[in-house]
């Protein structure tokens, strides 16, 4: 998002790509939030009304949608009104737009080159959905919250309560988390490393292979003030490979958004394993995904 002149006016464009690579067509929806939520603009005018926008966009089809704006937007929702995406809203927040006296106005929709597949050929990738994704949540201890919470009477996806994170791994859902189509990964409150997440993969052939873990984007949480209070402390990972196991620490609070590095070790041509305790410093631990890239 920038400030375009168009003509003799100065105002916003947005530019974004959006991927189908299902069998299906899909509806989307996309709205505009500005200003402060309901204060008045700088000029005393009232913060502007967005009407919203549907897209329509064919199985296996990849488009560029431009749209121009006529006040500075302070963040883009995109609604999956017709998608498997789970969160089905995806938020976008814009930094203070800056100019670029050079560019054309586009409004409008056009066809445009696929984005970069999401796995490699190179590379095998366990998300917390998969099947060799597992979590190691002992039954309640309390006979009365063993008669009351039940597998059947949770719900599928937590509300994120990073002030009082559950005793037993909690789905929680958001699209800062790695996946295809549902953006999910599990959380705990820190514990004395007696519950684990652990990671299986059966790994195409033996080598050396590059080990990474997806980390969050933390402001995507907790939208807050107080988020810079909050610490997500170390995150305590074994890796099971040829030669025995291997302890590795991050802290999570320095990590980058995205796949962070863990360490390269030799593997056989069979499964491997990577553990994260639930052992820390910090208040919330969470566990998403976790991928092995051939050397």
């Amino acid at each position: 998002m920038f400030k375009i002149l168009d003509e003799d006016r100065i105002r916003h464009q947005v530019l974004f790509k959006i991927q189908n690579t299902e069998s299906v067509s899909a509806v989307f929806e996309v709205t505009f939030q500005y200003g402060g939520g309901g204060r008045r603009m700088m000029d005393d005018q009232p913060e502007p009304e967005d009407p919203g926008r549907v897209f329509h966009i064919n199985a296996n089809e990849t488009k560029e949608i431009g749209i121009v704006l006529d006040s500075e937007p302070r963040s883009m929702n995109i609604d999956f009104i017709i998608a498997k995406n789970i969160p089905l809203v995806y938020s976008e927040q814009f930094e203070k737009a800056e100019l670029n006296n050079r560019f054309q106005a586009v409004d409008g929709e056009k066809a445009a080159e696929a984005l970069n597949r999401m796995i490699s050929d190179n590379e095998v990738i366990v998300d917390n959905e998969d099947e060799t994704f597992f979590v190691d949540n002992p039954p309640y201890q309390s006979l009365i919250k063993r008669w009351i919470i039940t597998e059947e009477t949770e719900e599928e996806f937590d509300r994120y309560r990073w002030w009082n994170p559950p005793q037993r791994w909690r789905l929680l859902k958001n699209t800062t988390f790695f996946g295809r189509y549902i953006h999910s990964a599990y959380y705990i409150r820190p514990g004395d490393g007696s519950r684990s997440a652990i990671w299986k993969a059966v790994l195409p052939r033996e080598g050396l292979y590059n080990i990474f873990t997806y980390m969050f984007r933390k402001e995507d949480l907790w939208r807050s003030r107080r988020r810079s209070q909050l610490s997500y402390g170390d995150y305590k990972y074994v890796i099971h490979h040829s030669a025995g196991e291997d302890d590795v620490t991050i802290d999570a609070d320095k990590a980058t958004p995205g796949w962070n590095y863990l360490g390269t070790y030799f593997f056989p041509g069979d499964t491997a394993q990577v553990v994260l305790s639930n052992e820390s410093n910090g208040r919330v631990i969470i566990a998403d995904a976790v991928k092995w890239v051939k050397n």
